[in-house]
């Protein structure tokens, strides 16, 4: 069984980073969207400013969809470990409750605490029940 020993608030912090950096590259996106193309300009670089201007768009658009699918997949795997936190911790209360039952029922079955006694899982089973 393999186990994984992952701090969920680092990766809730590693959530909001890559949000603020999703974030950040979609507005930078937003403003190189705004950079309008020159067909009026009579210099010779107009056709070279246009092709970088769009080929610019095109790239940071590129880097905005990986940007939004990381944020995502980080966010994602966030959850799932939230998730699992608590379900092992509702596990685990689970059995302290059993354990601090049987600990309850067994000194009563249990006639003399000097000597050690095996209890079997019987007997402990018919205390519960009654």
């Amino acid at each position: 069984m393999a186990y994984l020993d992952i701090d969920t608030d680092v990766l809730r912090s590693s959530v909001a980073t890559a949000e603020q950096a999703n974030s950040s590259i979609s507005e930078a996106l937003s403003q190189l969207n705004q950079v309008v193309i020159h067909n009026d300009w009579q210099c010779k670089e107009r056709y070279q400013i246009n092709e970088n201007t769009l080929a610019n768009r095109q790239t940071a658009q590129e880097i905005q969809n990986h940007a939004s699918s990381f944020y995502q997949a980080v966010k994602q795997a966030s959850e799932q470990f939230d998730e699992a936190e608590q379900n092992n911790i509702g596990r685990v209360n689970q059995v302290d409750g059993l354990l601090g039952q049987i600990l309850t029922v067994a000194p009563g079955i249990m006639e003399d605490l000097s000597s050690p006694t095996m209890i079997s899982f019987d007997q402990i089973k018919s205390s519960l029940e009654e």
